[in-house]
């Protein structure tokens, strides 16, 4: 873990073995963190660990993830080259049986992995199952080649990697698939075997001049689970690249799964503007829109009053969303809201560095949100409901608690760091 912090994130401090990047405890996530997963050969469960070994997560951090779930492995991570690239290649023997999606489901849910980690592994457990059950025509599905602990194996192993690196984003390429014929428990099938194809629904795919089956279900649904948005290389500032090796070495392309790691550069991130206008929406629904809107995705939610055409009162709801969350939103629009049509365009959003730290004040800890721009910090404000539950349990006033975290922040954050304050006190001294 350390060696990963150092390498990614040199700010990170360690405090009674817990790491910590700016005030922020590790693993998830650093703000403006990511990750793209550059599928130009397309991709399956070994090629996601073997490229995250190769960025520097340890076989050991891997190894304790699948100890949790009860999987008896012996790996390696074997340095090898696919067409004259090197990239990293998961090696493993696991004495453990075939087992049922129930058994893995158990296994999952009564370990010892984070909650993050155990929703993860479950949804893409449960993404496998629905596609088998689909193309199998029953609910009673068995997974028979899915059903192989190394299913297992990489569901929990990606989903821990990810975690430990602190990745705030998981970002894709279009998915190259590749025409051809795999052997199954039922025979030969067509490549992408069925089950992939009903896994990968809405995600943009690209035909591959491979001949071998190049994306596995288990990529796949490893593929829906992490990754928000799909397309080009996102802006960023490159710190890390890693690469996972197939298993085969065809004469067409390398056979090699890219992630590129890095942080958001100079704090912009790209996002969609999605804006209707109704004049004959029920009032009342208006703050049920919003949660569900914000429950979607949406990264800002606003409604104002416009004067629209035969002099009628109306609203305009506007939201901010990443590219991943789009379809998501005006599902919700159309289906809550009683637009007939939505508005939507491209934009930057310019952003600061933010965490959320815990400070002690004279009534308790209070959590803080605070905004930086490299080393200088330019913002700071209390967290309302944390401010709240304070001011209710030592019987002070609220803004009292407010005032009296802006200090212990001020304090705390270290000298020549001006903060405003915000209940119009103006710039408040070190104290």
């Amino acid at each position: 873990m350390r060696e990963i912090i150092a390498r990614f994130w040199p700010l990170a401090t360690e405090k009674g073995g817990v790491i910590a990047y700016r005030g922020v405890f590790l693993p998830f996530s650093k703000m403006g963190s990511l990750a793209y997963l550059d599928c130009f050969a397309g991709l399956s469960g070994d090629m996601i660990l073997g490229a995250f070994l190769d960025l520097g997560v340890p076989l050991e951090v891997l190894q304790r993830a699948w100890g949790a779930v009860g999987l008896e492995v012996r790996a390696r991570a074997e340095k090898v080259s696919r067409r004259g690239i090197a990239g990293t290649k998961l090696q493993v023997e696991i004495a453990s049986r075939r087992m049922s999606p129930d058994e893995m489901r158990l296994r999952i849910s009564q370990s010892s992995l984070s909650p993050w980690a155990k929703g993860r592994a479950l949804e893409a457990l449960d993404l496998l199952r629905r596609a088998e059950a689909a193309v199998h025509g029953t609910e009673r599905a068995h997974f028979h080649e899915l059903g192989d602990p190394d299913t297992l194996l990489d569901l929990v192993g990606a989903v821990v990697a990810v975690e430990h690196l602190g990745l705030e984003e998981v970002a894709s390429s279009r998915v190259a698939l590749a025409r051809g014929t795999v052997q199954t428990e039922h025979g030969p099938l067509p490549s992408p075997c069925p089950a992939t194809l009903e896994i990968l629904q809405g995600v943009p795919i690209a035909p591959s001049p491979l001949t071998v089956e190049n994306v596995t279900p288990t990529g796949a649904a490893l593929l829906k689970v992490l990754v928000r948005t799909f397309g080009p290389i996102p802006e960023m500032v490159l710190e890390g690249v890693g690469y996972g090796a197939g298993s085969m070495d065809p004469p067409e392309l390398p056979n090699l799964l890219r992630v590129l790691v890095g942080r958001r550069g100079e704090g912009v991130e790209g996002l969609w503007l999605l804006e209707t206008d109704m004049d004959d929406m029920n009032p009342e629904i208006v703050p049920y829109v919003e949660e569900r809107l914000r429950e979607a995705g949406a990264l800002e939610v606003t409604v104002a009053p416009v004067h629209m055409k035969k002099g009628r009162m109306g609203m305009t709801l506007r939201c901010l969303c990443r590219e991943g969350e789009r379809q998501r939103l005006l599902e919700v629009l159309f289906g809550e809201s009683s637009t007939l049509g939505v508005r939507g365009w491209r934009l930057k959003r310019w952003i600061l560095d933010r965490e959320t730290v815990e400070v002690s004040t004279a009534f308790g800890p209070v959590k803080v949100k605070v905004g930086r721009k490299g080393d200088r910090v330019l913002n700071v404000a209390p967290e309302y409901e944390s401010c709240q539950e304070v001011a209710l349990r030592e019987g002070v006033p609220l803004k009292e608690v407010y005032q009296e975290a802006l200090r212990a922040a001020t304090a705390s954050l270290g000298k020549n760091k001006k903060l405003v304050d915000r209940e119009g006190l103006g710039p408040l001294d070190n104290v």
